[in-house]
């Protein structure tokens, strides 16, 4: 939600912007190189990318495993750094989602 204006500087209202929906992975450096591999072999530069699903699960603890589709991902930013006594090198990665979450199975509603 975002706030409206009219004449004046205080908000008369707010809106529903358009839907956006984004997340972030982590992969180890060694898994990132065998992406970068991937994109090397198909003639795909990284930002190119595009995966037609992501599936992920995540629980509480005590809870149920819930299970989420991101649909048409997108890599948009990267990100690596290092310092000494890391134990591992990781990739951050931000991604867009074009086609939406489909959540714990549940198509989301229009």
């Amino acid at each position: 939600m975002e706030e409206s204006y009219g004449k004046g500087n205080r908000p008369r209202g707010y809106g529903k912007g358009n839907y956006k929906a984004s997340g972030k992975m982590s992969m180890l450096r060694d898994d990132y190189d065998d992406v970068l591999a991937y994109c090397k072999a198909k003639g795909v530069p990284f930002y190119g990318l595009e995966w037609p699903s992501v599936v992920v699960s995540y629980a509480n603890e005590g809870e149920r495993t819930r299970i989420d589709e991101l649909k048409k991902v997108v890599p948009i930013k990267r990100s690596h750094k290092a310092a000494q006594g890391d134990k591992s090198l990781t990739v951050d990665i931000d991604l867009m989602i074009v086609g939406g979450i489909v959540e714990d199975g549940v198509e989301p509603t229009k």
